[in-house]
């Protein structure tokens, strides 16, 4: 494809990875606002997640493949204060979005092995629609209930600017969606960072203390949030060596798993999980990345140091705890790797970025072919 077409597929990609990753948290905040009612649904909403997740993956490296960075960026996510049916009803909305935004890319990309993987995702996306609609049913609802915001949600197009807090939508962009509900949501092309509600939460009279509680583990949760997506977006440029392997098949995945205990304990306080992330470095260099990530580390394990120390709450203190550890081993999992690329020569070398420009490999020391000296003349006959 020349380079007009394949910016044309460039945004067509990022767009599917800002409405794959709004997805994904969609779905993880019906998670936890779920807890313990439809007995095993929320675990099934939850593996769903991660199916997006892989989807997240697949794409994002394919946009590296085509020279540009993925976007971390998200579409809005469309929550609701209403009963779990309901709650799998926007879902159904979801899928249904992105059926739709896939065919329509299916059919305006022109590369064999990007539409090979697009269908392969359209088979889940297929699938995932009818486990939704059997949720609803399963929780007393009608899958065939129309949602208050068919256009609003994971794969609408509107992806979300990056560095904001995640406050509600402000009154304006709720009239706004509700005068032009098309124009919000995953998959709508709207940046905005705000969490649309169809119908406002129920206030929620907390016990004292658990305000204070719920702000800091919220305030963890962003800090995780960041550093899964900091560490998925170097491993989408080094996919191709162990660095890659390393950050996303271990470490972001425990980051993802902390992040999740971090929102269970929130649900079961009986807060609001926000999720809200700051910007990412997108720097390539193995070995600053690897220094980066070592200090981040070392941060964040001082960090919840101090913190499962400072909380009173004896649930929030065994998960604080058990990040901390997972955080020291982490940072000494880090330094390994950056000891190990040091010995070898140039990090870079090593751990390859796609697109960068790679050190020239190490040159052997120069041989010399032997000379003959006075003293090895010495002694020797002179028709020799």
């Amino acid at each position: 494809m020349n380079a007009r077409e394949q910016d044309a597929v460039v945004r067509m990609l990022q767009d599917d990875l800002a409405g794959e990753h709004a997805a994904i948290i969609q779905y993880l905040q019906h998670v936890w606002r779920m807890g313990d009612t439809g007995n095993d649904i929320p675990c099934e909403v939850e593996e769903i997640a991660r199916d997006e997740m892989r989807h997240f993956r697949w794409l994002a490296e394919l946009v590296v493949d085509l020279g540009s960075d993925p976007t971390i960026e998200r579409d809005v996510i469309y929550v609701n204060g209403s009963p779990p049916a309901d709650l799998m009803l926007l879902d159904v909305d979801a899928e249904d979005r992105a059926i739709a935004m896939y065919m329509a890319h299916l059919r305006n990309i022109d590369d064999r092995r990007i539409q090979r993987v697009l269908e392969r995702i359209l088979v889940d996306e297929r699938a995932h629609r009818e486990r939704f609609r059997g949720f609803v049913s399963a929780l007393g609802g009608d899958p065939d209930a129309p949602t208050p915001r068919p256009e609003l949600g994971p794969f609408t197009g509107r992806r979300a600017a990056m560095g904001d807090s995640q406050p509600p939508a402000s009154a304006k962009t709720q009239r706004e969606a509700t005068a032009h509900p098309e124009e919000f949501g995953a998959y709508s092309g709207h940046a905005t960072n705000e969490v649309i509600y169809v119908k406002d939460p129920t206030p929620v009279a907390l016990p004292p203390g658990h305000e204070r509680l719920i702000a800091t583990l919220n305030n963890d949760i962003a800090k995780e949030y960041t550093t899964v997506l900091q560490y998925l977006f170097q491993s989408f440029v080094h996919k191709a060596n162990r660095l890659g392997k390393e950050l996303q098949l271990d470490i972001a995945q425990w980051h993802m798993k902390h992040w999740g205990w971090l929102a269970e304990r929130i649900s079961e306080l009986g807060g609001e999980v926000t999720t809200r992330h700051d910007d990412i470095d997108r720097t390539r260099d193995a070995a600053y990345v690897l220094r980066a990530a070592i200090a981040r580390q070392r941060e964040l394990a001082a960090h919840y140091g101090e913190e499962k120390d400072a909380v009173e709450d004896e649930e929030a203190r065994a998960v604080l705890a058990r990040i901390y550890a997972h955080d020291v081993y982490m940072t000494g999992q880090l330094e390994d790797l950056l000891a190990e690329a040091e010995r070898a020569g140039h990090p870079a070398a090593v751990f390859p970025a796609a697109g960068e420009p790679q050190p020239p490999p190490a040159q052997p020391p120069e041989r010399h072919e032997p000379r003959f000296t006075v003293g090895n003349l010495f002694g020797r006959p002179q028709d020799e």
